[in-house]
């Protein structure tokens, strides 16, 4: 017995059905409560591991960039050295 092997109008009054109807409902709708809590915590899991992910790529593309700029600087500051009047390169 599955809730979707239920017909439609079916409806379930408490004392007007047998222990044994009532314990398998009540199971069906526990198992149907334990698939949607487990699909709600992979999405969430998902969700989790995406934000880490991009969490990741904006650090690596920050400290590229970072690295970037202090290269420029440096690069900056070895002209502007090499072009100091008085400096004399062999």
């Amino acid at each position: 017995m599955t809730l979707s092997s239920l017909p439609q109008t079916t409806i379930f009054h408490p004392l007007r059905c047998n222990t044994s109807t009532m314990v398998k409902l009540l199971h069906l709708l526990y198992a149907k409560q334990q698939q949607q809590l487990q699909a709600t915590q992979e999405h969430q899991k998902r969700e989790e591991e995406d934000s880490r992910k991009l969490l990741n790529l904006f650090s690596q593309q920050g400290a590229k960039a970072r690295k970037e700029e202090e290269d420029k600087l440096a690069i900056i500051l070895a002209l502007e050295y090499l072009s100091t009047p008085g400096y004399c390169s062999v």
